[in-house]
């Protein structure tokens, strides 16, 4: 028996589907005698009858509607199959960043990578232990430090300045009084050095952590975390925290803001040099940090005004 050929199951797919030679002759963009000679042709090189006619209507046999759904089972798998072919490759990126940095920094601007670059899926590591870009696979790493990476690629992001930051509820409570609030209130830091650095900027001689001993916290995130529940006065990169700054959530105490002699880090592999997907995130990643060294120029100004 002759085997039908691709263009009349098309035909007799399409017909079934709508239930109309009209509709099927419009979807393929043929007219309604091709498309009936088609199911006739169909119809006598298989032998069976596809279609029977109720009122103005066709609709396909028991036989048709066998025939119809296998065919639109298979036509599914073709097209899949196509758009596998034609679709580029996805490719994961696996991205290791300091917690508070990914967190509070890298992850809410992820969605704007997504769709500059919806064929890269990101995987982000934030763990307290910094992972290993060889033996750990990591593609491209953020790390706070003096860009000492030996073996590595490595380029400043951004450079941290820290605040004294405290909520304004804190605020209130003493009226106000800065001073009061330095002196009473819990303090907090990732290091005590910090402490006697942003005491030195804020012209304070050291008096503050010599009469108020900071307890230390293992990551900026959770010490900035303190700050903005209430708890105390957090010694955190301002940068971090800039929407409850702007907002009014959060003040920075002595409209002062200590920079630290260590900043971000983009760290990446060499062999990853012409690896253009590796590429494409840290150029993405260098103007996010760009932005946000401009944004961290208008709060140091903003902050500074009494």
């Amino acid at each position: 028996m002759t085997k039908p050929r691709d263009h009349s199951l098309r035909v007799f797919e399409a017909a079934a589907r709508h239930g109309s030679f009209v509709a099927a002759a419009e979807e393929l963009g043929m007219t309604r005698a091709a498309i009936s000679y088609q199911i006739r042709l169909l119809e006598a090189q298989r032998q069976i009858s596809l279609f029977e006619r109720v009122g103005n209507r066709v609709r396909p046999t028991h036989a048709g509607s066998t025939l119809a759904m296998r065919l639109a089972q298979a036509y599914r798998l073709v097209d899949d199959a196509v758009d596998d072919a034609t679709t580029p490759a996805r490719r994961t990126l696996r991205i290791s960043a300091v917690a508070n940095l990914g967190h509070g920094w890298l992850l809410p601007r992820l969605r704007h990578f997504k769709e500059q670059y919806p064929e890269i899926n990101i995987q982000l590591d934030t763990a307290l232990s910094l992972s290993n870009l060889t033996s750990d696979g990591i593609d491209i790493a953020i790390r706070d430090g003096y860009g000492d990476y030996p073996g590595l690629d490595a380029r400043p992001l951004m450079p941290l300045a820290i605040g004294a930051l405290a909520h304004r509820d804190l605020l209130a409570a003493f009226d106000g009084d800065e001073k009061r609030v330095l002196a009473s209130a819990s303090l907090y830091a990732l290091h005590r050095k910090d402490w006697t650095l942003w005491a030195r900027t804020a012209r304070l001689e050291g008096q503050i952590v010599r009469d108020n001993e900071p307890v230390l916290w293992d990551c900026w995130n959770l010490v900035g975390q303190t700050a903005l529940a209430g708890l105390g006065v957090a010694l955190a990169p301002a940068i971090l925290y800039s929407d409850a700054l702007t907002s009014g959530e959060l003040s920075v105490l002595r409209h002062t803001l200590a920079s630290l002699q260590h900043e971000y880090w983009i760290v990446s592999r060499p062999e990853h040099r012409d690896d253009s997907l590796v590429a494409a995130f840290i150029a993405w990643l260098a103007a996010q940090g760009d932005a946000s060294k401009l944004a961290m120029q208008k709060l140091a100004f903003t902050i500074q005004q009494p």
